[in-house]
């Protein structure tokens, strides 16, 4: 079993910027404490995509930096793909967690409720559901994969919380136990 854990964003790509947080530390402080716990604690096998510096090469390539990404977890044959992520939106109100896949009805789904359910409890947030995406992380990864918004840094309750180790250590440890009970198939609830 290899799950490849993606800390959104990093090196030239800061990612979303709000209420004096921006987004890739967050993305990489979670991303890592979840692979260490699923390590660690579950022994199930995890990477990191990278360690913050990202792909992106000279000059910067936003899709190079996500080509990269998608290969790595392809040719290592994962089992899974999770990528972390912090939301941002114009609308100060929007809050909460929520999980994308790229389509319903497979393990991806699964695995995204499967992990939703903890990290909504341990994180204190609302719960926005499963939903959607056309994300290239989504879409070109041969296994199954889910991209995780913790919270939202332009919202301020959410943003106090993305600041917050306590939070942020919650955030990895609901998420790697929805991982495990996934994969040990009993629920996480």
């Amino acid at each position: 079993m290899l799950i490849y854990i993606d800390p959104g964003h990093g090196g030239l790509d800061g990612g979303a910027c709000g209420n004096g947080i921006v987004e890739k530390y967050v993305n990489l402080l979670v991303a890592s404490l979840t692979k260490n716990l699923l390590c660690d604690v579950y022994s199930i096998h995890a990477e990191l995509t990278h360690l913050g510096q990202g792909f992106g090469g000279s000059p910067y390539s936003k899709k190079r930096d996500l080509d990269r990404r998608v290969t790595l977890a392809n040719e290592a044959k994962a089992d899974y793909f999770i990528s972390i992520h912090t939301n941002s939106s114009t609308n100060p109100i929007a809050n909460g967690t929520e999980i994308y896949i790229y389509g319903k009805g497979g393990k991806a789904e699964k695995l995204a409720n499967s992990i939703l359910k903890p990290l909504v409890r341990t994180m204190q947030t609302k719960n926005r559901g499963v939903r959607l995406g056309n994300f290239q992380v989504l879409r070109e990864t041969k296994m199954p994969a889910v991209l995780v918004e913790l919270a939202f840094l332009s919202n301020l309750d959410d943003a106090v919380k993305l600041v917050n180790p306590y939070f942020l250590e919650r955030a990895a440890a609901g998420i790697a136990w929805g991982v495990n009970c996934y994969i040990k198939g009993i629920p996480s609830s």
